[in-house]
C-alpha cells in the first residue's frame, strides 16, 4: 500500500515540477531522470523484506508530499 502511495506521489511532484518550468528540454530531462530513478528502484525491491519495502514506501511518499508542498506554496 505505501509503495503504491510512494509512486504516486512520486509522479504527481513530476508533474508539478515538469509543468512549472518553461524550457522544453527540463521536461524532457526531469522525465528521464525521474523515469530511471523509479526504474532503478524497482529493481531493487525483490531483494527487500515486506517491513523494510513499507517504510521505503512511507519515506518516498512523504519526501514528495513535502516537495510538492513547497511547490504549491
Amino acid at each position: 500500500m505505501w509503495m503504491i502511495l510512494g509512486f504516486g506521489a512520486l509522479g504527481f511532484l513530476v508533474g508539478n515540477l515538469a509543468g512549472i518550468s518553461s524550457a522544453q528540454i527540463v521536461k524532457t530531462l526531469l522525465g528521464m531522470l525521474f523515469a530511471f530513478g523509479g526504474g532503478s528502484i524497482i529493481a531493487f525491491l525483490k531483494g527487500i523484506n515486506a517491513h523494510d519495502r513499507k517504510v521505503a514506501g512511507a519515506s518516498v511518499f512523504a519526501f514528495c508530499i513535502a516537495c510538492s508542498g513547497f511547490l504549491i506554496s
